[in-house]
C-alpha cells in the first residue's frame, strides 16, 4: 500500500550539520513527510543538479542525482526548503588549478542560490533575503525604524573620523568586523568584538587600510539571544558578565565553558518590534543579539538571518527544532 506524501521538504545544508539533524529528528515524528537532503560539499562532484525549461513555458524542471547513493530526486514537488549555513562546494580533485577551483565554487554556489527561482515554495529563509539582511547598516536602520534602541555607530576608513568618534564617547567604543568572511576565518584566532584600548588608539592610522566598524560601548547587565520563528520568539538570557573572557563578546568563551544561559521572556513591546523587523526584511527565521543595560533598557546589536541555535536548545531546552519542523510543514509561500 502506497502512503501519500503530503509534505516534501528539502534541506540544503552541510554534511556535518548537527543543528539540521535536530530538525530532521523532529520531522521523523510526523507522518507523510518526505525529506531530501542536499549536502553542498557533495556538489558538483557527487551530486548532479539539472534544471531545464521548455520554449514558452515559465516553469523549470529540476532534479538532482546523488551518484553516491545512485538516487535521482525530482524537486518539482518540494513544498518547503530549509536553507542552512553551509561550506563551499568541493571541486573534483582532478582540478589542480586554484583559479579553476575558485571558479567552480562560485558557479556552483550561484546555481544553488538560483534554486530559489525554481522552487516556488516556502523557504526558511530565501537566500536573497539572507544576503540582503547581512548588511549591518540595514539591520540598524530597520531596528531603529521599528522603535528598537541602537548604539551610536560608525563605519570608516578615515582615521580622523575614527578618532573623533573615540573622543566623542570618551574612549568607550567597541570595534568589530563588518562581517565575518572566509578570509577572516583563516586568521589566527577569530576576531571577536572588543573594547578599544589606548594602545589601539596609538595605531589608529591603520584604519586607513580598511573600513572598520566602531560602536558606542554600552555597559550591560546581561545579553539576550532571541530566536525568531515566524511570530514566535524564543529568548535566552546570557550571563556574559559572569566570565572575564565574555564581558565584551559572549561568543569568546573557552570550549565547554559557556556563560550561564537561562530562558527569559521578553517584554511584549520588544517581541513585537523584533517580529516587525523580521517581516520587513522578508525573514521567517532570524537570531537576534540584544543587550540589557543596568537600567533595564533593551538595545539591539545585530541579527543573523541564518544564525545558529543548536547550543541554545541544548543549554535551555527551548523547543526551537520542533517549531522549525512545524513551520516547514505548515507554512505555505
Amino acid at each position: 500500500m502506497n502512503i501519500k506524501i503530503f509534505k516534501n521538504i528539502l534541506f540544503i545544508c552541510g554534511k556535518t550539520d548537527l543543528t539540521a539533524d535536530l530538525v530532521l529528528l523532529a520531522l521523523k515524528k510526523y507522518k507523510n513527510i518526505k525529506v531530501n537532503r542536499l549536502n553542498v560539499e557533495d556538489f558538483p562532484t557527487k551530486i548532479k543538479l539539472t534544471a531545464s525549461s521548455k520554449i514558452n513555458q515559465k516553469n523549470w524542471a529540476i532534479n538532482f542525482l546523488n551518484s553516491k547513493l545512485n538516487k535521482t530526486v525530482n524537486l518539482e514537488k518540494i513544498t518547503s526548503v530549509y536553507y542552512r549555513p553551509h561550506k563551499d562546494p568541493l571541486p573534483s580533485r582532478e582540478i589542480k588549478s586554484q583559479l579553476y577551483k575558485n571558479l567552480i565554487k562560485e558557479q556552483s554556489l550561484l546555481f544553488i542560490e538560483w534554486l530559489e527561482d525554481i522552487l516556488d515554495c516556502f523557504w526558511l529563509n530565501p537566500p536573497r533575503a539572507i544576503n540582503r539582511a547581512r548588511s549591518k547598516i540595514l539591520q540598524l536602520k530597520t531596528a531603529s525604524e521599528f522603535g528598537l534602541s541602537i548604539p551610536d555607530s560608525l563605519i570608516t576608513n578615515n582615521p580622523e573620523d575614527a578618532l573623533k568618534f573615540y573622543n566623542k564617547h570618551r574612549g568607550n567604543i567597541a570595534v568589530k568586523l563588518l562581517q565575518a568572511t572566509p578570509s577572516s576565518r583563516e586568521l589566527p584566532g577569530f576576531i571577536f568584538t572588543r573594547k578599544l584600548t589606548e594602545k589601539d588608539i596609538k595605531l589608529i592610522n591603520q584604519v586607513a587600510y580598511s573600513p572598520v566598524f566602531f560602536q558606542e560601548y554600552i555597559p550591560k547587565s546581561y545579553e539576550i539571544r532571541a530566536t525568531l520563528i515566524g511570530n514566535k520568539v524564543f529568548s535566552a538570557k546570557i550571563e556574559s558578565q559572569s566570565l572575564e573572557e565574555t564581558k565584551y563578546d559572549w561568543r569568546s568563551y573557552e570550549f565547554k565553558n559557556p556563560p550561564p544561559h537561562t530562558v527569559i521572556e521578553l517584554p511584549k513591546t520588544i517581541r513585537n518590534r523584533l517580529i516587525k523587523v523580521n517581516n520587513h526584511l522578508g525573514l521567517s527565521f532570524a537570531a537576534y543579539d540584544l543587550i540589557v543595560k543596568p537600567n533595564g533598557q533593551y538595545v539591539f546589536l545585530e541579527l543573523n538571518a541564518n544564525g545558529q541555535w543548536g547550543w541554545i536548545e541544548q543549554l535551555t531546552n527551548l523547543p526551537i527544532s520542533v517549531n522549525i519542523a512545524k513551520t516547514l510543514i505548515k507554512r505555505k509561500k
